[in-house]
């Protein structure tokens, strides 16, 4: 299918998308489907197969304020899995703003930047590419859930009411988009998840409570589904710096510079993607 991607957007227009706050279990095979025989990974995963499918929203997608799209961790960690085999195919279908309901049901509001052409929901795209490409695909990641949260925060904090709601929404829905998605690889791929940072935790620290709750939500899903997850917050320091003043956000977000803005820098992805290497051991 075809991919693209308009560069020549105003950076203003597109400053607000969303995220920030956003696996793989499944049995060991062999699989000869007119493409090299990939046997069992060291690590205990299956390993990199002929596709690689990155799902979710911005962070996925990789969006950075300056326009450059190309730096994200899903596009660091295929490059990675290319110098070992060039023959890796990498799909984005990742659309920026997506929440966990329009993953299900589509409405993404920034459909027309995907890098990644479909029509309709995120949720129908990727399974009609896991049957596209049946026994093929290893590894798919997902990050998703943030975009729910993230309209609750305004003038330095969570509105419960919003929060509360936001999160009940998560735990309904991402249960359905995991299972699917574990579903549709039949065991025949790697599946991994990744939790969130909090970016506005230095300048708000209350915040971070609800990036733990969702957090504590990812992480449930995870083990119920036997997903295993990326703990980006780790990564980021998060919980190390419970009162603010983590100097991640400075360092590997966007939101210290003129842009305000709450996205990981290329340094930031390159951290997050050395977080799906280290688990996966890929």
């Amino acid at each position: 299918m075809p991919r693209y991607s308009f560069r020549s957007l105003q950076i203003t227009h597109l400053r607000r998308i969303m995220t920030p706050f956003a696996l793989a279990f499944l049995l060991v095979s062999s699989l000869t489907i007119g493409f090299t025989v990939k046997t069992a990974h060291a690590s205990g995963f299956i390993g990199p197969k002929h596709y690689y499918m990155a799902i979710g929203n911005s962070i996925s997608f990789g969006y950075q304020p300056d326009l450059n799209w190309a730096d994200g961790y899903t596009t660091d960690w295929a490059n990675q899995m290319q110098q070992r085999d060039s023959g890796l195919e990498y799909d984005n279908l990742a659309c920026p703003g997506e929440t966990t309901t329009t993953f299900l049901n589509g409405g993404c509001p920034y459909w027309y930047i995907r890098k990644y052409f479909y029509t309709g929901s995120q949720m129908s795209a990727a399974l009609t590419y896991l049957s596209q490409h049946a026994g093929q695909v290893s590894p798919v990641s997902l990050d998703i859930g943030a975009n729910d949260l993230l309209p609750c925060y305004s003038n330095g904090s969570i509105n419960t009411s919003c929060g509360n709601s936001a999160l009940n929404t998560v735990r309904t829905n991402l249960p359905i988009i995991v299972s699917k998605i574990k579903n549709a690889l039949h065991g025949t791929g790697d599946f991994f998840l990744m939790n969130y940072y909090d970016p506005y935790q230095n300048a708000a620290p209350s915040t971070l409570t609800w990036v733990n709750q969702l957090n504590s939500i990812i992480a449930q899903v995870g083990q119920q589904y036997g997903v295993p997850v990326v703990d980006v917050a780790s990564i980021y320091h998060t919980s190390s710096y419970p009162n603010g003043g983590n100097p991640a956000i400075c360092n590997w977000t966007w939101y210290c510079s003129i842009f305000s803005d709450i996205h990981p820098n290329s340094n930031g992805y390159t951290a997050i993607a050395g977080g799906f290497e280290s688990l996966s051991g890929y």
